[in-house]
């Protein structure tokens, strides 16, 4: 986490987009965490659908389950908390514009889920 959030933090520097704000600095090492716990949460959904005797279901199935339903609702936090320092920096980069091409992507995403 530590390494992802500093090449993180030198390639804000990089593109000039490094928050202006100290509080919105907390980006950096929320992004790090992110960062951590989604490659976790890849290995715990394989591990809540491995077959029982197998290495990765060395734990019971409720375990596993809470175990990953934990991560989930960190994820939540972690994405409540980047969602007003990310914002401010999209529209410091990209303007209200920027702000509204995320709104269709994230729109687009849902649609095509549904698909």
């Amino acid at each position: 986490m530590v390494c992802f959030a500093d090449t993180l933090e030198k390639s804000l520097e990089r593109n000039q987009a490094l928050p202006r704000r100290q509080s919105d600095r907390s980006l950096i090492g929320d992004l790090g965490d992110l960062h951590a716990r989604v490659s976790r949460l890849g290995r715990k959904l394989d591990s809540l659908v491995a077959r029982p005797g197998s290495k990765a279901a060395s734990e019971t199935f409720e375990v596993r389950l809470l175990s990953l339903s934990s991560d989930i609702d960190a994820v939540g936090r972690i994405a409540r908390d980047l969602r007003g320092p990310l914002t401010r920096l999209i529209k410091h980069r990209c303007g209200t514009v920027g702000l509204a091409v995320e709104a269709l992507i994230g729109a687009e995403s849902l649609l095509r889920g549904r698909e």
